[in-house]
């Protein structure tokens, strides 16, 4: 693999962390809103696409769009981590994979646009050391 390889992944805006799962029953189970997310931004399937057998750091950019209201970034971080290794970008989402993360709110789109998350993946050590 070249020394700089990188992949960069597009997701619609994912539900905050904080309302992905619910207990029903005391049972925790994925919300519905949840899985409609996971269900729409995984649209190549597992298994299809390149999966880094090495760490790798992660670069989050949320791009405001329609219907826009602040949040907390960090609140994104989790179930986009969690979609990467669905969809099989990522191996595992633990620290012996994932050895960077970083979230920064980008520039608004058209209101006409949904809000979306540009992630770039790098071989760790490509950009930090």
């Amino acid at each position: 693999m070249s020394k700089n390889w990188g992949a960069t992944i597009l997701f619609t805006l994912p539900p905050s962390a904080n309302s992905c799962w619910r207990n029903v029953n005391g049972r925790t189970i994925l919300s519905a809103k949840y899985r409609e997310w996971k269900e729409e931004n995984n649209p190549i399937g597992k298994g299809k696409v390149f999966c880094p057998n090495y760490p790798v750091a992660i670069t989050i950019i949320v791009r405001p769009g329609k219907k826009w209201r602040k949040c907390d970034l960090d609140n994104r971080v989790k179930p986009i981590l969690d979609q990467l290794k669905n969809c099989g970008y990522l191996t595992d989402d633990n620290c012996d994979y994932v050895k960077s993360i970083t979230i920064a709110l980008g520039e608004k789109v058209s209101k006409d646009f949904e809000s979306y998350v540009e992630i770039d993946m790098t071989k760790f050590g490509d950009v930090f050391v």
